[in-house]
């Protein structure tokens, strides 16, 4: 008589750097989930934290969703949605597919799609402040030291010296450049226009 094996399921649950990343996105790197990958190999701690996720975006929603009371009662829906998935995870089969399934449905709202219709039903817009493009484009493209130095303090230091050798005071300088008083001296002072003794309010 022949044995016969049945194939076991593979765990879902791993290792898994991806989701560590998302939460550092929600919660930032000095939150609990930093090095945290490794524990998601236990279900209780891939409810924690997906729970952890839901309460971060509930906070997020109440400082943007001011004229849209629908979207934010949707959002409020699929959160608990998801938060009653996930309790399943490691204890119903099947707990992993319906999280997925409403964590979807969670971004479609999101991205104004609605009515299973496959058509937006509301407009959505996101934009920087100049502060957010200028972060953003530090940690996407982050500079060595000396190419930083080639690009963006040397053309400064021209420019302050410029401004100087047309008889700008320090102070003058310091309030076109957005610079503190101290900045200036001593961009001046390393490049020979002043010495370091020199009393910039007589500049």
């Amino acid at each position: 008589m022949k044995q016969r094996f049945v194939k076991s399921r593979p765990d879902p649950y791993a290792y898994c750097m991806s989701l560590e990343e998302a939460l550092l996105n929600l919660c930032g790197q000095k939150s609990q989930w930093y090095g945290m990958a490794g524990s998601f190999q236990n279900p209780t701690s891939v409810r924690r934290s997906v729970r952890a996720a839901c309460n971060q975006i509930r906070r997020r929603l109440r400082e943007i969703v001011t004229v849209d009371d629908r979207l934010a009662l949707l959002v409020q829906t699929d959160l608990e949605a998801i938060e009653r998935a996930v309790g399943g995870l490691g204890k119903k089969s099947g707990a992993e597919i319906h999280t997925i399934a409403e964590l979807i449905n969670l971004t479609a709202h999101l991205l104004g799609y609605d009515w299973l219709e496959g058509q937006p039903n509301r407009q959505v817009m996101y934009f920087q402040t100049k502060e957010q493009q200028q972060k953003d484009d530090r940690e996407r493209h982050p500079t060595s030291p000396e190419k930083f130095r080639e690009e963006v303090l040397t053309p400064r230091q021209e420019f302050i010296c410029n401004l100087h050798a047309r008889g700008l005071r320090v102070a003058h300088i310091a309030e076109i450049m957005n610079q503190s008083e101290t900045v200036v001296k001593d961009i001046l002072v390393r490049s020979g226009k002043i010495s370091r003794g020199t009393n910039t309010k007589n500049t």
